[in-house]
């Protein structure tokens, strides 16, 4: 099985993913801006239970899939640090869609925050900028043996760093989306070289 290249694909396919989620929000709130009651209803139809859950299933397969690429270059380069970390932010993000999937399906209003929102958000991104940093450090320590891998540890740093510093959070969205590309391009060319 080329788990490497399946990392890649999932990757590129979250990617989109999340995109098509993202403008579909984006299209709902502003074309239904006027009318709450009917974003409202809209919202809580495209956050149900049921959707919630597939989407929630689907990620954590994508997640699975994306993290298995890590773990396995770290397992075929003797990269031990990176097989811990792999696996230490696939639990982390898959709880957090748990918790995120039944904290929203719970709620009258998927966009109304409980004052425990704050503080889990809080927390979160405080525990993702950590695992981002320690994956960056994780691929830097591949130094010239993965193309891309010095890339993708330089963008994963900047973006832990980012994402935490609370005044250019916004510029981390950004390295994170160019380290999930430079990624995808890593698991494609690391597949080639060690998949054959």
């Amino acid at each position: 099985m080329k788990t490497l290249r399946n990392a890649g694909i999932a990757t590129l396919s979250g990617l989109v993913m999340v995109i098509i989620f993202t403008l579909t929000i984006v299209m709902i709130v502003s074309s239904k801006a006027g009318n709450e009651s009917t974003m409202n209803n809209t919202l809580k139809t495209l956050f149900s239970p049921l959707a919630l859950i597939i989407g929630g299933l689907i990620s954590i397969f994508l997640l699975f899939l994306i993290f298995s690429g890590f773990i396995g270059l770290g397992k075929k380069l003797d990269n031990k640090f990176l097989v811990v970390v792999s696996w230490t932010f696939f639990i982390f993000l898959t709880l957090n869609i748990i918790y995120s999937t039944f904290s929203i399906s719970m709620k009258q209003n998927p966009l109304v925050k409980s004052p425990i929102d704050g503080t889990f958000e809080v927390a979160f991104l405080l525990l993702l900028s950590t695992m981002m940093v320690m994956l960056g450090v994780s691929l830097l320590l591949f130094k010239n043996k993965v193309s891309f891998a010095k890339i993708g540890g330089i963008l994963y740093l900047c973006s832990g760093v980012l994402f935490v510093s609370i005044i250019l959070d916004f510029l981390g969205v950004y390295t994170y989306l160019a380290a999930i590309i430079v990624q995808s391009i890593m698991f494609f060319k690391a597949s080639k070289k060690l998949e054959k």
